[in-house]
């Protein structure tokens, strides 16, 4: 199935996706459109017949509704009806997404199986790691491993106006370098809790909630780094870093919550799990 998706729904879900700003101007590339929605319509009808799904009901309602989108592109394309194809696009795109999300990967139970359900917990399923909570205890709290519901609730107003993109009470150059408002970031809104335990930092050991000190060498090995960095900030792209080259971010570990894309699947097999993250998208396995 993931041959399908990759190599055929999704590239000619796209000629129908940008069809507005890459419009046939002639016959040979209306028959090449053509060709991609036939494509996808017979993509779309193999997609009811998986080895692997989720939830069959779930998983045959998004391939139908994917049938029924695919096929009237196919209709539009034959009749060269541009309109049509533009009109389209929500369908498609919502199919496409719905039939990603209840899809996974060579896992799931089989429609026949009368297998008995295995006890262990589930942990399959789409989870955000977003926290206002920081890796380090700020100073404010040392000492203080835990925070009241009280203190807990002020210090995230605190926090979430602290950070507001949106605020217009400082500088005016803090203003002009907003680049992005609010609305766009997603750092979470609540501290983490565990066990019924607001943490004041993600660090739980050692105890002080700070990482420990680089031994001696350590340190000199960090400050070789750090004047090459300097000395060689842009010779080649192996010189920058792994974040600027969209290659790792924050998928750990450790694991640590970004400004936004704080968001995790987890795929669950019989003696392992993939992690799957996000930003940049990493796998963990």
């Amino acid at each position: 199935m993931s041959e399908i998706m990759v190599n055929t729904i999704y590239p000619a879900s796209d000629a129908v996706f940008y069809i507005s700003t890459r419009m046939p101007s002639n016959d040979t590339e209306w028959k090449a459109l053509e060709t991609k929605t036939v494509a996808l319509a017979e993509a779309a009808a193999a997609m009811t017949t998986p080895m692997y799904f989720r939830d069959r009901d779930r998983w045959m309602a998004d391939a139908r509704l994917l049938i029924e989108a695919s096929n009237a592109a196919v209709a539009a394309a034959k009749r060269r009806d541009a309109g049509a194809l533009v009109e389209l696009n929500d369908a498609l795109y919502t199919s496409c997404v719905q039939c990603h999300q209840h899809y996974r990967l060579n896992y799931g139970r089989r429609a026949a199986s009368s297998a008995p359900a295995a006890q262990t917990p589930n942990l399959e399923g789409i989870w955000s790691f977003a926290t206002l909570t920081g890796f380090e205890r700020p100073a404010e709290f040392a000492g203080k491993a835990e925070l009241t519901s009280e203190e807990a609730t002020a210090y995230e107003r605190r926090l979430m106006d602290q950070n507001n993109r949106d605020r217009r009470n400082t500088s005016a150059e803090a203003d002009l370098g907003g680049a992005y408002n609010e609305f766009w970031w997603d750092r979470g809104t609540h501290l983490a809790t565990v066990r019924g335990k607001t943490l004041t930092a993600l660090i739980v050991d050692p105890k002080d909630g700070h990482v420990p000190a680089l031994t001696p060498e350590a340190q000199q090995r960090a400050q070789r780094r750090a004047a090459d960095r300097r000395d060689h900030p842009a010779d080649g792209p192996e010189t920058r870093s792994l974040g600027e080259r969209c290659l790792m971010f924050n998928a750990g570990p450790p694991m640590v919550s970004g400004p936004y894309n704080n968001y995790v699947q987890i795929l669950q097999f019989p003696d392992h799990m993939i992690i799957l993250n996000e930003m940049i998208h990493d796998a963990r396995i």
